[in-house]
């Protein structure tokens, strides 16, 4: 069978809307089986129905799961049963989710300092979907702290009718913005984001430049282009001079708006100066301030992501 790719950066948080289930768990199976076979390790967090289906794909890739169980490379547990073990009066407990969830990422790291186990769950689709829409965006939280305590690469999924209706938009803005990666299909097919990985040498910044204009192209947005490409510049030039690693660009539109951000794998986080008349440097997030309509900085495992949001209506 053709294996299906997951294009994510180490330590990643992705989330996907599907429409498809056997397209979910083919690319779920791939996911879980690159980190298995690269001898980092996998954790699937599962319903029972996918459970099984994604075990048969793993078999059909060529991986012995049991052989991977039994290493502890590989770990299966039940979404339901592993929330039960965290959920206190219908909100996830922050130290009883870490508690719970950590074990699952060291015993599939091996004791690897240098690992970064594949992690895929459907506890917040499982929230979500009983109606606990709060808890579910607090528990995407929790997974972001926990990635700075654990090196990880975080795969979350949610069919996409389950979060499709016009009365979820800001929570489907705010589940959005919990990610560093967003893929879409059916109604939010537009959710989509496109990413691409760039070396920290000072030529990538116009290459950066390049592909985050041909983005918004294709993306219908080319009235953001010019502000966009003044923020990325910005954004990559630092990610060049200061965090001195690879580093990738995204943009995405998320309803009303369009964000562009540069992931790193520097956990430094950038810092607004006071910069004086005569200062060559150091303007870097004033401009980024200037010519948008918010920005941030997302901490995870192994860097950061800073991003700069746009509307996508007023082209400002």
């Amino acid at each position: 069978m053709e294996t299906p790719t997951v294009d994510l950066d180490r330590g990643a948080h992705l989330v996907h809307f599907y429409e498809d289930e056997e397209g979910l768990v083919a690319a779920v199976a791939a996911f879980l089986a690159d980190g298995i076979e690269a001898d980092e390790g996998a954790v699937a967090i599962v319903t029972p129905s996918h459970a099984a289906a994604i075990e048969a794909t793993l078999g059909d890739l060529g991986v012995d799961t049991a052989a991977a169980i039994e290493r502890g490379r590989l770990s299966i547990a039940d979404a339901a049963g592993t929330l039960a073990r965290f959920i206190r009066e219908g909100k996830p407990d922050a130290r009883r989710f870490e508690h719970t969830i950590a074990p699952f990422v060291e015993s599939a790291a091996g004791g690897s300092a240098g690992a970064t186990p594949h992690v895929y769950g459907e506890m917040v689709s499982c929230l979500w979907r009983h109606g606990q829409v709060t808890a579910a965006l607090e528990l995407e939280e929790l997974w972001n702290r926990l990635a700075q305590k654990l090196s990880f690469t975080l795969y979350c999924s949610y069919p996409s009718a389950l979060v499709a209706g016009a009365h979820l938009g800001a929570e489907l803005e705010t589940a959005c913005r919990a990610h560093s990666d967003v893929r879409g299909e059916g109604p939010l097919a537009s959710r989509s984001s496109e990413r691409r990985s760039f070396l920290p040498e000072n030529g990538s910044v116009c290459e950066a430049r390049r592909f985050v204009g041909a983005a918004l192209e294709r993306q219908g947005h080319p009235q953001l282009v010019a502000a966009a490409s003044v923020v990325v510049s910005e954004l990559a030039s630092n990610a060049v001079a200061h965090a001195g690693t690879h580093y990738s660009v995204s943009v995405a539109t998320l309803g009303e708006t369009v964000r562009v951000s540069v992931r790193d794998a520097d956990p430094g986080l950038p810092r607004r100066r006071i910069s004086r008349a005569t200062d060559q440097t150091g303007r870097g997030l004033l401009i980024v301030e200037s010519l948008n309509a918010a920005w941030g900085v997302t901490p995870h495992s192994g860097g950061k992501t800073v991003w700069a949001e746009f509307s996508r209506l007023s082209g400002s």
